[in-house]
């Protein structure tokens, strides 16, 4: 019976599967490298491996079996006890060399399909994605993907778009009337827009309305005035 200290480290402590299936891994031959492209493998029961370092290197034999905590047993490589019964011994992952692998796994086989397959390499030139048709012109230009015509270079976006900054050689551009500040060259819809379009006269009945510096006062106002005042006293 064991101590529940004991299973307690042993259930905390404890690797994973995966971690300990990733550990009965071994090298592969130079040919099956070359041919699989990578380095190591999971073992599996029927791959034919090589021990090349320890007590019995150099015998090749079949795995029959593989047990991650203790190692992998091979056929041919036994030990008697005294009773006269043979028992496997287990080789550590790390002395042995797969020479030859067993694909009667699908799932293995197809893995290893793929990864055998070479890489493409990435390509020097960048293709760029098409241009989006709901975008227009000018957002076009400006990102430099608009489609050139008559072979024109990248760089003449960039110029058109300065031209148009420009205003049109030989275009009059007539300041409206008023006190609004208004850009010339503008339309009429957008200086009504901005609230800054001249009032059709607005002005002219503003100043009719206020009275003229250069008028001359009326005769007998004073006197008038005068009289009104009398008359709400009496």
């Amino acid at each position: 019976m064991m101590k529940p200290s004991k299973i307690r480290n042993r259930t905390m402590h404890h690797p994973s599967l995966a971690l300990r299936s990733k550990l009965a891994s071994s090298h592969l031959s130079k040919d099956l490298r070359k041919t699989h492209m990578r380095r190591s493998i999971r073992v599996v029961p029927g791959d034919m491996v090589s021990i090349y370092r320890g007590v019995y290197r150099g015998i090749t034999g079949k795995v029959e079996k593989v047990e991650p905590g203790r190692g992998i047993a091979i056929s041919g490589i036994k030990r008697e006890k005294t009773e006269g019964k043979k028992i496997d011994i287990y080789i550590h992952p790390s002395n042995l060399q797969v020479t030859s692998l067993n694909t009667d796994d699908k799932w293995r086989a197809k893995k290893l399909k793929d990864t055998g397959e070479p890489k493409p390499e990435p390509s020097s030139t960048t293709n760029k994605a098409p241009p989006d048709p709901s975008m227009s012109g000018d957002i076009l230009k400006a990102l430099g993907t608009a489609p050139q015509s008559g072979g024109a270079k990248p760089g003449d976006a960039d110029a058109s778009l300065d031209d148009a900054d420009e205003p049109a050689k030989g275009a009059e551009t007539k300041a409206p009337d008023g006190d609004g500040d208004a850009a010339p060259g503008s339309s009429g819809d957008l200086l009504k827009a901005l609230g800054t379009a001249p009032q059709s006269g607005g002005a002219e009945t503003a100043d009719a309305d206020a009275p003229s510096a250069d008028a001359e006062p009326e005769e007998g106002g004073e006197a008038k005035r005068d009289g009104d005042k009398r008359e709400a006293e009496q």
